[in-house]
């Protein structure tokens, strides 16, 4: 009896539980969901492409061809995909359960983290909180860039935690130097950067809370070894990622495009020019503009549809935990509260006025809001002095709340992708040519990588164009949207053969696709997935106009 009494044993028990509920939640059906968004195809492609260059350099002759160059400054992303690639295979499901599996590492560093600034209960329920969040498994269950980023990250602060554990006991030592854990630290931000460059705004925050805190605490001489560490290491990876698109271009590699044509200005001088919509690009050149092109440097000021999208993918009850983490935070002002706050509240501050408003801006807060609103629950119930009814309270409550959770995020199980269900009716059909408006369907069709033409091609820009495409043997359309011309005129005129929801028989009270695009999560229209017969069309004549030469380096 004494050893189920035991604390840490109650513990240990409750995160073999917590990680399953977490790898069940992540990993169920999950290799039926397919691809959903357009970023997910070009991750894959991406992916593909590393996968083939690391064949290549281990004696392969796999063609360099096959999926597309990096576009918009995720290298790390892609070698991850390229990796799992290489242990489940070019499956649609492989970068999912990259994903999948770095967002169960995160609830374990979740509830290190949390225990080694709140206590080990604490822990145990922030997660619990982000083993069950939608917010979180929305992405989880991806191949977007949000939860091995988001993974690398947390590690990066936890190791940066650790160091402020020490720091009063080395600083005598080091002389106001900062210790390795502060390097190693801003190694893994670096990497995390490389990963999702929108972690740079978690990485500003984390950095800028550091020098706040440490100069109100240690003073002047020590901020400025941390900012040495911190800009030496975090610029380490970015720069490795350069050298190695230095030395693949000497061997006739390119491994970095332009996904647009790039003209970026700043201060009224021109950074960039004549980047031409798949032309090389050098990555740092890429991630620059990832960072700073035209868009970025545009302001739509709108808190309230960040507050939407989490109060309807987390409840009320979670929502106004975080708050009161927030008003603990301005009342106690103590370390811990406020670094989590920092790393929930600075984000979103700046987000706010971000150019896009897309939810995953915020995806890499969520596990500091988890561990702020378990330290609320766990506050909040020491004004129950009995001790057991207070235990009895807070994990009854963080049982509730957790279950609702669930509920809300097993609905994601559901999810499939309407482009794999559109393959399955064009293989079934034996199609070998076919147009597309997105580029996923260039995953699920990818055809010989020659580098010359595909099985999948884009909607052309006129009827003309649409005639020739016909006219060379595709005779199939797979549309997402309709907005062009010949689009539109294939709507209206040709027989449709198949219509699938985009994300597949699940309603979670808005269109995760939609959301993306910055719709209101209360205004998110249904998308489909629809297929065409081209060959019941009526065409102009081609004239002069030849069937479209496919580009995979570059968006459909």
């Amino acid at each position: 009896m004494s050893r189920l009494k035991d604390p840490r044993l109650l513990q240990a028990v409750a995160m073999v539980a917590i990680v399953a509920v977490a790898a069940v939640l992540r990993f169920a059906d999950l290799s039926h969901r397919g691809l959903v968004y357009w970023d997910e195809a070009k991750f894959s492609l991406e992916g593909e492409r590393l996968h083939a260059y690391l064949q290549s350099w281990a004696g392969s002759s796999t063609p360099l061809q096959i999926g597309k160059t990096i576009g918009t400054a995720k290298p790390t992303h892609a070698l991850l995909i390229a990796l799992a690639f290489v242990i489940f295979g070019l499956h649609d499901y492989a970068p999912l359960f990259l994903n999948a599996f770095a967002s169960v590492v995160e609830v374990i560093l979740v509830y290190v983290l949390a225990r080694k600034l709140f206590g080990p209960w604490a822990a145990c329920i922030a997660a619990l909180f982000f083993a069950v969040a939608e917010y979180e498994i929305i992405y989880a269950r991806s191949a977007l860039s949000e939860s091995d980023a988001g993974a690398l990250f947390l590690a990066a602060v936890l190791l940066w935690t650790i160091d402020w554990e020490r720091m009063p006991s080395v600083l005598p030592a080091v002389r106001g130097f900062p210790s390795r854990m502060v390097l190693f630290a801003a190694l893994l931000a670096g990497t995390a950067f490389t990963a999702n460059y929108r972690i740079v705004v978690y990485i500003i925050a984390l950095v800028a809370f550091d020098v706040v805190w440490t100069w109100n605490e240690h003073g002047g001489r020590v901020v400025l070894g941390r900012l040495v560490s911190w800009v030496g290491g975090a610029a380490t990876v970015p720069v490795l990622w350069q050298i190695v698109d230095v030395i693949a271009r000497g061997g006739g590699v390119v491994l970095f495009r332009s996904e647009v044509n790039v003209l970026v200005k700043s201060g009224g001088h021109v950074i960039f020019k004549n980047v031409r919509k798949g032309g090389a690009e050098w990555y740092l050149q890429q991630a620059l503009f990832q960072l700073h092109g035209g868009k970025q440097s545009v302001f739509h000021f709108n808190p309230l549809i960040y507050l939407q999208w989490f109060v309807l993918r987390e409840g009320w009850a979670i929502a106004a935990l975080v708050v009161l983490g927030l008003v603990i935070t301005i009342w106690t002002w103590l370390f811990p509260w406020a670094a989590m706050s920092a790393l929930v509240f600075i984000p979103y501050a700046i987000y706010v006025f971000a150019p896009f408003i897309v939810p995953r801006n915020l995806d890499a807060a969520v596990p500091f809001a988890m561990i702020l609103a378990a330290a609320a629950l766990v506050m909040a119930a020491e004004r129950i002095h009995r001790d057991v009814l207070r235990r009895t309270v807070v994990v009854v409550l963080a049982l509730v709340i957790a279950g609702a959770g669930a509920t809300l995020s097993w609905r994601l199980v559901g999810e499939r992708s309407g482009f794999a269900q559109a393959t399955t009716l064009l293989e079934s059909r034996h199609v070998s040519r076919m147009l597309a408006s997105n580029e996923v369907m260039l995953f699920y069709f990818p055809g010989k990588p020659t580098g010359v033409s595909c099985t999948t091609d884009p909607t052309p820009g006129s009827l003309s164009q649409l005639a020739a495409d016909v006219a060379a043997g595709y005779r199939y359309a797979v549309l997402d949207h309709a907005s062009t011309a010949p689009t539109r005129y294939i709507v209206r005129n040709a027989r449709l053969i198949g219509h699938y929801r985009a994300t597949g028989p699940i309603s979670i009270g808005e269109n995760p696709i939609a959301s993306e695009n910055g719709d209101s999560p209360s205004s998110s229209p249904v998308e489909y997935i629809d297929v065409y017969d081209l060959s019941t069309l009526t065409l102009p004549s081609p004239g002069h106009n030849r069937a479209a030469v496919c580009n995979r380096n570059v968006p459909i």
